[in-house]
């Protein structure tokens, strides 16, 4: 077998692989033995017709097995002489089979790329101090306000800013229905996005129907209609006002404390939670960029794509709950993946930088941690934990959580040997 690689972009490898006729031969004649033995061809009995008559009868089934045998074999015997460690399947093209020739075709592949990392203890990391004062504690309760809020009927009041609406919706441009939602919510204010809609439902009563003229604005998710004049219509079916309830002890009974005080306490313990969770966030941020800065290699472009299509569909997804049309989401998925691209070349480099160091440092996963994780997680989704783990299993599952532990362990590693200043 003659094998040799060409280096692409990045670490694409391009594979030409050579198998000689003879090898050629002796599976083709393996693959028709086998088919023989089963073959039904009329007027002879099984294992009992001539060989020409085979091959005429089977020659692309026998074309197929002798393509996927020898591609197969020789794939991974050119893998070993070259010395190359792939992190996906091939994509095999230029395939010329022919019998009484060499077999000959070529097989692009990714590699794992070539780490050098030049340091990674001792990194210099800045900790922002944990500050909860009066100020966040009150506004941390004003937003509990907010979520317990209670919206009351004005069916008398005209639309004014601070209200809000329950309203039939549509969107027309250049006579096209391109949004439409029955029974919509909204709040009625200067940052709703769209100017002109903004300022046509000052003053609508309950009941009232109009046609309001509106520019898109120039972020417009749909490019085709940034910058451009449509036409709502909008029927109004109810106007609310927002009432808060008292902060007091009543309402902290509400919430299953004994009272305001104790309430208080609470929101300070889970701000100061969250707050020692983004700093940690933060730091982390800080040891990825710097690792990122004391390496140089160029992330798999098909690990690379594969993480960008996971993180466009989580946007897309996001962009159908807020409302947007399929139809303009669609249009606009280049964009979309011209803005998370870097973004996802990112995350892949770090990946692959952490599982380097955890090999350098013999980072392990102990049985126990695992166990713990699989815990933690059917408290959290109210599953057994036996029908969890079973259902990881089935799904193929458990390797991604191994790998979580794993790279936080790493973190936790790159954390303690960090040069740590308190700001």
């Amino acid at each position: 077998m003659k094998t040799k690689m060409t280096e692409l972009k990045g670490c694409r490898r391009l594979l030409e692989i050579e198998i000689p006729q003879e090898e050629v031969e002796s599976k083709f004649a393996e693959v028709y033995k086998e088919i023989r033995k089963v073959a039904k061809v009329p007027g002879f009995r099984p294992g009992k017709a001539p060989e020409d008559i085979i091959e005429k009868h089977y020659k692309s089934e026998a074309e197929e097995e002798v393509l996927k045998s020898l591609i197969s074999s020789s794939y991974d015997g050119a893998v070993r002489e070259l010395k190359i460690s792939p992190i996906e399947l091939p994509q095999i093209v230029d395939i010329k089979l022919e019998r009484g020739k060499p077999f000959i075709y070529k097989a692009e592949v990714d590699t794992r790329p070539d780490i050098k990392i030049k340091k990674y203890k001792g990194l210099k990391v800045n900790k922002n101090k944990l500050n909860i004062g009066n100020a966040e504690i009150e506004k941390a309760l004003s937003e509990l306000l907010e979520l317990n809020a209670k919206f009351v009927s004005a069916e008398t009041r005209n639309i004014a800013d601070g209200v809000y609406t329950v309203c039939d919706l549509k969107c027309f441009a250049d006579g096209k229905e391109i949004f439409k939602k029955d029974a919509l919510w909204l709040s009625v204010n200067e940052n709703m996005g769209i100017k002109d809609l903004h300022k046509g439902m000052l003053g609508m009563k309950k009941d009232e129907e109009k046609g309001i003229v509106a520019r898109l604005p120039e972020n417009y998710p749909d490019n085709t209609l940034a910058n451009k004049d449509v036409m709502y219509k909008v029927k109004i079916r109810d106007v609310k006002e927002k009432k808060l309830p008292a902060l007091d002890d009543n309402f902290a009974k509400d919430l299953g404390k004994n009272d305001l005080a104790e309430l208080k306490d609470a929101v300070k313990k889970d701000l100061s939670k969250r707050s020692e969770i983004s700093i940690k966030e933060d730091m982390k941020k800080q040891i990825i960029d710097q690792l990122i800065e004391n390496s140089s290699f160029e992330a798999p472009e098909s690990v690379v794509n594969k993480q960008l299509e996971s993180m466009v569909s989580d946007t897309k997804d996001r962009m159908l709950y807020q409302g947007i049309k399929k139809g303009d989401i669609e249009s606009n998925v280049s964009k979309i993946e011209e803005r998370l691209r870097p973004q996802a070349a990112r995350e892949v480099k770090a990946l692959f930088l952490l599982n380097e160091i955890a090999k350098t440092e013999n980072v392990q996963v102990e049985p126990a941690e695992v166990d713990k994780a699989i815990e933690i997680i059917a408290n959290q989704v109210k599953k057994d934990k036996k029908k969890l783990l079973e259902e990881y299993e089935e799904k193929d599952l458990l390797q991604n959580i191994i790998e979580q532990i794993r790279e936080e362990k790493v973190m936790e590693f790159l954390l303690k040997e960090a040069e740590i200043t308190e700001k």
